[in-house]
Formats: C-alpha cells, structure tokens, sequence
C-alpha cells in the first residue's frame, strides 16, 4: 500500500466505501457508533495514491443520507 508507488499508475482511481461523511470532507468507514462495521484496510494508501495519480481521483461511495453536519463514528480519511 506504499501511496509513492501505488500514485506512480496514471489514471489510477481508488473507489471507497464509507459509512457516513460530513460537510467537511471527513469519512468514517469503520464504525457505527460504538459497534464496529469494518476496518480501514488501505483506504487511506489508495486515496491518497489516486489524489497523486496523473488524471487519477479518489471517491468515496455512499447513500446521499449518509452525509452528515458531524461525524458520529471515528475519522478514517
């Protein structure tokens, strides 16, 4: 998961999935309240790799419901 070799890739897209994301940007992938829903893995590495990638982009996927004024899990990316 090393973003320097990974951004090297042009085009390179990373396509995430979150949990919730709020107004700031920020994406919590990992929990529901206290109860657990999955583990980072290399979301963080491959977003950061797409945002570097020549023509490449990082997305974040999830219901138009889920964005939210404040996170109410912990911050992932």
């Amino acid at each position: 998961h090393d973003a320097t070799v990974l951004a090297r890739h042009e085009r390179l897209f990373a396509i995430n999935a979150a949990v919730e994301a709020d107004l700031t940007g920020q994406v919590n992938a990992e929990a529901v309240g206290r109860r657990v829903v999955g583990g980072i893995g290399g979301q963080a590495d491959f977003a950061r790799a797409a945002a570097r990638s020549p023509g490449g982009a990082s997305v974040i996927a999830l219901p138009g419901d889920r964005i939210v004024a404040r996170l109410n899990g912990p911050v992932t990316t």
